[in-house]
């Protein structure tokens, strides 16, 4: 991801914010050299999970997977905004227009994600709100501060345990529900659109051509689902997209050493 991120985006002055619940000493080490030799400035920001250790977890989503709701809070308070990206997924495109996403009293700017009735039901999204994906956003760190919605986040978790399956995500979408801008597919193209013999243009309320030409021309693709491109069953047509980001990255690595 930092390397795509890097290699479509070489005109910016970029900072990295490493949000760490737990890098091996090892991998640490990795993404400081890497970054060094990229020339991207970066921090580490270590997350404390005291007051969400009973969230709810699963076989392959641990804590982890909370370290965004804590981002206004460990972020310096002199960044009112701020891009969060996934690990499991390649920058392809100038992400300046995504940036520069107008977030005026919206808590962050995301892509809608499809989901069931069911699920918007447990969520209390009636017609009027839809559902995002919580893995690319642009954040409104000044808006979560003054309205402290790092604690209305973390009292979700606690309170409402029963409504929560899909973990932080679910959390964020309650919370944010009517509060956050939606962006176009483009910035987030998740495997939904790569398998279309489950999921047509119908899916995603587009037209064939709008639907071709998201898939067709992605600013990021996002791999979503659990079977990743380093899975050896992972089917995913554009797998070999990340394999060419992850070779160049071990290049730039490891290829001065």
């Amino acid at each position: 991801m930092l390397h795509s991120l890097y290699v479509s985006n070489k005109k910016h002055k970029i900072v990295i914010h490493i949000l760490d619940g737990g890098l091996s000493l090892k991998n640490k080490l990795k993404l400081i050299i890497f970054l060094k030799r990229i020339k991207f400035n970066y921090k580490f920001h270590i997350i404390d999970y005291t007051k969400i250790k009973s969230a709810p977890i699963s076989n392959h989503i641990t804590l982890a997977s909370y370290n965004r709701i804590f981002i206004s809070s460990v972020i310096s308070y002199n960044i009112d905004k701020i891009l969060y990206l996934d690990c499991d997924l390649i920058v392809l495109k100038d992400i300046q227009p995504f940036f520069d996403a107008a977030l005026d009293n919206y808590y962050l700017g995301a892509v809608r994600e499809i989901v069931n009735e069911e699920s918007k039901t447990r969520l209390e999204l009636g017609e009027e709100y839809h559902y995002f994906n919580a893995g690319v956003q642009i954040v409104n760190l000044k808006k979560w501060r003054i309205d402290n919605f790092e604690d209305k986040l973390i009292d979700f978790i606690l309170n409402k345990t029963d409504k929560i399956v899909y973990h932080d995500q679910d959390t964020m979408n309650y919370c944010a529900r009517g509060k956050w801008l939606e962006l176009s597919y483009h910035h987030n193209v998740t495997h939904f659109f790569f398998f279309p013999e489950k999921y047509t243009s119908t899916y995603f309320e587009l037209s064939d051509k709008e639907y071709q030409e998201i898939k067709n021309n992605p600013m990021i693709i996002h791999y979503t689902s659990q079977s990743k491109p380093w899975h050896l069953d992972c089917k995913h047509p554009k797998k070999d997209l990340y394999f060419q980001f992850e070779r160049t990255f071990r290049n730039i690595l490891i290829g001065k050493i």
